[in-house]
């Protein structure tokens, strides 16, 4: 004890040695409370510390916890540190106050907190603010009911002022173009404005302003499309009664003239649409597919094409994977 970290003076000692040291250094000074429970908190956590160590010193806290008299040992020091005293602290009572600020319920602060409250716009309760009655640890006011009238107030004054600070913002231009711009796209206030739109652009424009030119009401994923004039519909009808659908292996869907329908039927196309492709009706089933491949190339294909793949070379299934 005492000495310096110099080789010569270092004893190399094992955990169980460690925890021993320290165990008969504490029991020879019983006398000094100070060195006896520093001893025994440093026998403790020698075994039970948080600190990371090696995989060979926790192999050796095992080994050595496995012998039923160090389990004893360290049950014994266990017992004698729950009989450390507790310091205790000589430190005397700070004055409190009773800091206020909008609608939230007052603060009870140390007199060395007060200057920071101040800053954040807190005010010093010296008394009730109703009656100006002493008020005490517990409450800032002399009563419960002075308490609930002090909070009612001061809501009401909070709401007061937003109010006043919300539409003195609306009269200056620069605030009144910034809320515009960030409440796009929101849920703003109802009744208020309303949304017009020349058809690529939409901006909000507040009741009882007129209407910039070419602009209307509304927005653009509101305007409806234009109506067709009655000549478009006429071309359109005519076009759909001389016209039909056709499809073959692998065109799905392809329009004709009526006039036209017996040539392709003979050349083994099929009037309608592809089922499946277009329009597909309800309870249509998907086809069913299968893999096929060919020299390490897989493919997915329908499983009535199957027998052609196979017809030019190609195999069922993925293939093995190597």
């Amino acid at each position: 004890m005492g000495g310096n970290d110099s080789p010569e003076n270092l004893v190399f000692l094992k955990v169980g040695e460690h925890v021993e040291a320290h165990y008969l250094f504490a029991m020879e000074h019983q006398w000094n409370k100070k060195i006896y429970y520093a001893n025994l908190n440093a026998a403790w956590i020698i075994i039970h510390g948080k600190t990371l160590g090696s995989n060979i010193r926790s192999q050796y806290i095992s080994d050595w916890l496995k012998d039923k008299d160090n389990q004893d040992k360290l049950s014994e020091i266990k017992l004698l540190l729950r009989n450390q005293p507790r310091p205790k602290r000589n430190i005397e009572k700070q004055p409190h106050y009773w800091m206020a600020l909008n609608t939230r319920y007052p603060s009870y602060v140390t007199e060395k907190s007060i200057f920071k409250y101040l800053q954040t716009g807190y005010i010093k309760l010296d008394d009730c603010p109703i009656c100006h009655n002493p008020n005490s640890e517990t409450s800032f006011a002399c009563c419960k009911e002075h308490e609930e009238q002090y909070i009612l107030q001061k809501k009401q004054e909070y709401k007061t002022l937003k109010a006043e600070q919300t539409r003195e913002s609306w009269t200056r231009q620069e605030d009144r173009e910034l809320r515009i711009k960030n409440s796009l796209g929101k849920n703003t206030e109802k009744g208020r404005f309303f949304w017009a739109t020349n058809g690529v652009e939409d901006i909000q424009i507040f009741k009882g302003e007129d209407i910039p030119d070419g602009y209307i009401r509304g927005r653009s994923k509101n305007i409806p499309t234009p109506n067709h004039t009655d000549e478009s519909k006429r071309k359109q009808s005519e076009r759909r009664k001389n016209c039909c659908y056709v499809w073959k292996d692998d065109v799905p869907c392809k329009e004709i003239q009526k006039s036209e329908l017996e040539e392709y039927l003979s050349q083994g196309w099929h009037r309608g649409r592809k089922p499946g492709t277009v329009n597909r009706p309800k309870g249509f089933k998907q086809p069913q597919m299968a893999w096929v491949n060919k020299n390490g190339e897989i493919l997915k294909i329908r499983a009535d094409d199957l027998d052609k793949y196979i017809s030019n070379g190609y195999s069922r299934g993925r293939g093995s994977k190597v």
